[in-house]
This record gives structure tokens, C-alpha cells and sequence, in this order.
């Protein structure tokens, strides 16, 4: 994320409630506009992906719009959302009717782009899909990234259920997404906003004066670069982790198997070794004849070595 979003971020407070969320689809221009507030004062912004490493709050983000009975669903905005005064990007543009009924006083600012082919340019443009299963099978074993991977996947699965567009960022969800909301939201609480539209609107609807801003011009930030960052070093890692794993297996493999071989070798020399010494023994002695109240016994040199399992030999009983 940008030194200036890093410098202007805010901790938390559990006394703040939200009064701004910005319910542009990803991809509208929100980083820019989360700048911008916050530096009009108002903060903090809640934002999945700054600071890095909300594990936590994606895979309860990524929950949340796959859970379909509205109380439930509201409770785990509340708890999201607690201690921000402002919040932007998903799970926020997905849930838009959850938050104007759950903050009836709060106001949201419709983030868009010129039109649909713009707007999957740009998303299209942060590299592979981490819907697809591709990237999935790659990052399976780092939680963090198989979490980003479900919010996606749930965000636009939503939209799928509820309008019956296509599972997939297409023209259909950018044109259903904008009308939803002007349906959903009351008209003088939403600001409509494009970032070449400079500060003035925006101050106006969050209520501070134009003038505090001074010449600074409108924030212009662009997370694809770091997104994109992001998802090659998930992959990398992921690779890396593939990668180990098969040269663990390799060299176990190739232990065990010298192992076994090994075994052999020495068996078949001890047994080498027995039988070379019982043919000397038999060449030297021939057969040794016992003598008992039972009879006598031929016991050739050879079968010494049946008991132990090296060559049969016999046991005669006369």
C-alpha cells in the first residue's frame, strides 16, 4: 500500500460507528477516494487490505456473503465494522441494503468508472484470476490467500444468486451493481463520485470546507501494481511450498530405497559367507554320525544351516 495511505492511517476505535461507506465495485477509483478521507479527517477507513495481513477479517469478510440469514449476516457487519467511521470495497459493495437499514444515518458515496469496458480492463489488468482454480490449487496451503480467493469468489457468487448475472466480473455486474444501489439507497444520501471530479463534491457531502484542502490536488492511487505484488509472491510461495515438498519426497524415496538395498547386500553376503563355510566344513568332515540308544543320526555339514534359514539341508533319521 501507498506511503501516503500508510501515513494517514487511523487505529481503530470502538467508539466510532460508520458514516460514510463508499460502495463502488473494487476497481472504481476507492484507494483514491479512501486518501481523500482521510485527509479531510475523517477515519478510521476499514480496508481489507491495509494493514496487510488481516487473515482474520477476510475469511469472516469472505463468510459473511455466503451467509444468507440476514440476522446473522448483520451481526458479523456490526462486529466488521465496529470502531471505523468510514469503510470501503468488499464485503461493503456487496452488502449495501444490510448497511443503510443497519445505519440509517449514514451516507454512501457510489465510486464508478466511465463504463464496463473500462472498468474489466482494469480489473482484468492485476493479472490471473484468484478465483479461478489455478490459482486456488497453487495457494491451497497458505490460508491467507485461499481466504482472498473465497471473498472473490462469494462476492460475485452473491451477485449470482440474488440477480441470476454470470459468476464472473462482467458487463452484467458492473451495470446491475450501480442500479441496485441507486434502488437501495436514499438519494440524499448518496454522492455519486468519480475522482476527476476533484474535491469539491466530495467535501461537501462528508460536511467539511473545500477550503481545508487548500491547491493539494485529489489523491491518485492505484493498487493494481500492489495487488498484483501481492498475488505473485501467494503463487511464488505456493510454488516454493509444492517445490519442497517434492524434494523431500525424492530424497525420502531414494534413502529408503538405498536402505533396502543395503539389507539385501548384507543378507546376501552373511548368506554368501554361511554357505562357502559349511561346504568347507562338509569337504573337511563329511557326514558326522551320532550314535543313540535311539539309532544313529547322518547329519550332512550342509543342513547345519536349515535351522537357520540359509540353504536346506536334511536331517536323516536312521
Amino acid at each position: 500500500m501507498s506511503k501516503e495511505i500508510a501515513q494517514n492511517a487511523i487505529v481503530a476505535s470502538s467508539k466510532k460507528q460508520p458514516r460514510f461507506f463508499v460502495v463502488g465495485l473494487p476497481r472504481t477509483c476507492t484507494t483514491s477516494i479512501r486518501a481523500a478521507l482521510l485527509e479531510l479527517g475523517v477515519g478510521p477507513c476499514h480496508h481489507l487490505l491495509d494493514p496487510m495481513f488481516q487473515f482474520d477479517r477476510i475469511a469472516r469478510s469472505a463468510k459473511l456473503l455466503k451467509e444468507e440469514n440476514k440476522e446473522k449476516r448483520q451481526q458479523m457487519l456490526r462486529e466488521l465494522f465496529d470502531g471505523y467511521e468510514a469503510a470501503l470495497e468488499m464485503p461493503v459493495s456487496a452488502c449495501v441494503d444490510d448497511l443503510v437499514e443497519m445505519y440509517p444515518d449514514a451516507k454512501f458515496i457510489l465510486s464508478y468508472r466511465e463504463n464496463p469496458d473500462v472498468w474489466l480492463k482494469s480489473y482484468e489488468g492485476m493479472g490471473l484470476d484468484v478465483r479461478g482454480w489455478l490459482y486456488r490449487a497453487i495457494v491451497y496451503f497458505m490460508p491467507g490467500a485461499c481466504s482472498s480467493s473465497d471473498l472473490l469468489r462469494n462476492w460475485t457468487g452473491k451477485y449470482h444468486r440474488r440477480f441470476g448475472i454470470p459468476d464472473k466480473p462482467c458487463p452484467e455486474l458492473f451495470y446491475t451493481h450501480n442500479n441496485w444501489v441507486r434502488q437501495v439507497v436514499p438519494k440524499h444520501k448518496l454522492l455519486e463520485f468519480h475522482p476527476k471530479m476533484g474535491w469539491a463534491p466530495l467535501c461537501k457531502f462528508v460536511g467539511k470546507d473545500v477550503r481545508t484542502v487548500g491547491n493539494r490536488p485529489f489523491p491518485r492511487l492505484n493498487e493494481k501494481g500492489y495487488i498484483a505484488k501481492v498475488k505473485h509472491l501467494s503463487m511464488f510461495l505456493g510454488i516454493s511450498f509444492y517445490t519442497i515438498c517434492c524434494f523431500v519426497l525424492y530424497f525420502a524415496f531414494m534413502f529408503l530405497k538405498s536402505m533396502d538395498t543395503t539389507t539385501w547386500n548384507v543378507r546376501s553376503n552373511v548368506q554368501g559367507m554361511c554357505i562357502s563355510q559349511a561346504k568347507n566344513l562338509e569337504r573337511m568332515c563329511g557326514g558326522v554320525e551320532l550314535g543313540g540308544s535311539q539309532g544313529n543320526y547322518s547329519l550332512p555339514a550342509t543342513g547345519y544351516l536349515a535351522g537357520i534359514g540359509v540353504e536346506k539341508g536334511f536331517v536323516a533319521m536312521q
